[in-house]
């Protein structure tokens, strides 16, 4: 390096000199090569196991009494719950105490009366029928089916606490039992919350 410094009496004095000014940056140089990838790491420990639900219950009636048209349906004669926030509070009402997301499965057998062979069950959420709850069977007078039987599952958002919920007699006619061993489950409902 040709210094313009009087070093002593030499031209050149090795860098960085402690005496000459620093000169502007270069250009920046071409990049190098990307190099090889580096080995995979260990696995990481797996984390704990989501729970599957964080409250359960399931309540059904084995009554072969008449269900009016446009009413609630009883499932009062038994069930179960786990956790907390979901109780049968009356015949046909469930209380939910929380908001979040549940899952809703529902059955409904019968013989409709009055010649109208049709059944349908619907679930109702603080007396407000939930959209896509709504299911059907049509028989014939002449079927060998003399007690269809509907069900359905679907997964909603209940955004209200302390939310009400009914299974429903959507048939547009009273509904009775014909047949059936004894003890047989006539309607039930399972509610699962999700989140």
């Amino acid at each position: 390096m040709i210094c313009d410094n009087n070093h002593g009496g030499h031209e050149f004095c090795p860098p960085p000199c402690p005496i000459c000014p620093v000169g502007p940056r270069g250009p920046q140089g071409i990049p190098g090569e990307t190099g090889t990838q580096g080995p995979v790491g260990p696995q990481g420990p797996p984390g704990p196991p989501a729970p599957p639900f964080l409250s359960a219950a399931t309540f059904f009636s084995t009554s072969s009494s008449i269900i009016l048209s446009n009413s609630a349906i009883p499932v009062d004669s038994g069930g179960q719950t786990a956790g907390d926030g979901l109780s049968l509070i009356s015949a046909t009402d469930v209380l939910i105490e929380n908001t979040g997301v549940y899952l809703f499965s529902y059955y409904f057998q019968g013989d409709p009366i009055d010649g109208i062979e049709t059944i349908a069950c619907s679930l109702r959420l603080n007396g407000i029928t939930v959209p896509g709850s709504i299911v059907q069977s049509v028989t014939s007078p002449e079927s060998s089916i003399v007690e269809p039987a509907v069900s359905n599952s679907l997964i909603l958002q209940v955004s209200t606490p302390n939310a009400v919920l009914q299974l429903h007699n959507s048939s547009g006619s009273a509904i009775s039992h014909l047949r059936g061993v004894e003890g047989f489950c006539s309607a039930s409902l399972t509610i699962l919350r999700l989140s």
